[in-house]
């Protein structure tokens, strides 16, 4: 189990740190092409669909943090685990300001609704990048500390 937890938060972390490479990238892109240019609506459609599985990976790192701290996740109001989490320390300050106050985006997305359009959407993201940088440490560090705590744990049963 412990392993497996290792593992799961291991891809948590990946799967976060590639899409902010792609929400890097089609961001750039967005910005330098126009309306009329070939490929603009394919990044357009590229860097929502990485919102969106931005939005995927949050809740996922949040279920699986607040499950490994005995907090089970059921049909209980998102804003009320991001509140739990934030005050156990499983997202810091500046980050749980931010998902709080953009969790209606993650709603437009679960029922595909076209707005915040993309021009907001990528001004939103570049306005709060520092955060979602610092967000990207925040569950490294949390990573190691996990895999650190989890060899120590399976050490330990061996000097039983």
């Amino acid at each position: 189990m412990i392993r497996v937890n290792s593992m799961r938060l291991q891809n948590i972390v990946n799967n976060y740190m590639e899409i902010l490479s792609d929400l890097d990238e089609d961001s750039k892109l967005y910005s330098s092409m126009k309306e009329t240019d070939k490929y603009f609506k394919q990044v357009s459609n590229s860097f929502r669909n990485n919102m969106k599985e931005l939005y995927t990976v949050f809740e996922d790192y949040i279920a699986f943090s607040l499950s490994t701290v005995g907090v089970a996740v059921t049909d209980n109001r998102l804003r009320d685990y991001i509140l739990n989490a934030y005050k156990l320390k499983i997202i810091p300050e500046d980050f749980y300001e931010f998902y709080n106050k953009t969790l209606n985006i993650r709603n437009t997305f679960a029922h595909q609704y076209k707005k915040p359009t993309t021009k907001e959407l990528v001004k939103l993201y570049k306005d709060n990048r520092d955060i979602l940088k610092n967000f990207e440490n925040f569950i490294n560090d949390r990573l190691k500390i996990h895999i650190k705590n989890n060899r120590k744990d399976l050490l330990s049963l061996y000097d039983e």
